[in-house]
Formats: structure tokens, C-alpha cells, sequence
């Protein structure tokens, strides 16, 4: 897998995670990594496009000989995905929570 896709992977995944963290759409993270074949990895991105409304890079579309994306195993692919998007997913809700003025009560 060569640097500028990881780089396109990596990017992709924390778009991803941010919007499914906004839309309450961890649904569609478990959807992903649970995904068993290549026919269902496409149509977990499908979903994501039309429920996130986010743009599928085309990198990611090119299936090549040998169930591969870039190159890469199409596992590989998926299971780094997966990771970039979840990690955005949870540091989404710690920055929310970061935000949020914290209270103490004084007696």
C-alpha cells in the first residue's frame, strides 16, 4: 500500500468517524468492520454515502485482480478504515465532552 493512499485512507476514516459521531450512526462503524467480503464492504460504503452524505474516494472504488484495493488485501483496506474511522468516532464524543462546562456544587 503505497504512502499517498494510506494517506487518502487515513483521511477518508476520520471524515467518516466524525459524521457517523454527529449523526449517532455507529451502526454503520460495526456494519464496516463486520464486513465479510468485498460485496459487502461496497455496501457498507453505500450506505455511508447516502445516510452521512459523504463522497467515496475513488482510490477506494478500484477492486483489482485478487480482491485487492491499492494493491493491498481488501481486509487490510477495511481494517484500517475501520480504525481511522473509529478512532474519530471516539475522539468526536471526548471533544463534545471536553466542551462542555463542568459544574461543581458548593456547600
Amino acid at each position: 500500500m503505497d504512502e499517498q493512499f494510506q494517506r487518502t485512507l487515513a483521511g477518508f476514516g476520520h471524515s467518516l468517524g466524525k459524521k457517523a459521531q454527529e449523526q449517532g450512526e455507529m451502526g454503520l462503524l460495526y456494519a464496516l468492520r463486520n464486513a465479510k467480503n468485498p460485496e459487502d464492504f461496497y455496501r457498507v460504503l453505500n450506505d455511508a454515502q447516502f445516510r452521512l452524505q459523504v463522497t467515496i474516494p475513488e482510490a477506494l472504488l478500484r477492486i483489482e485482480k485478487g480482491e485487492r484495493i491499492a494493491g493491498a488485501p481488501w481486509v487490510r483496506v477495511k481494517t484500517l478504515l475501520s480504525i481511522y474511522a473509529m478512532n474519530a468516532y471516539l475522539r468526536g464524543g471526548r471533544d463534545a465532552e471536553e466542551a462542555q462546562p463542568s459544574y461543581t456544587m458548593t456547600g
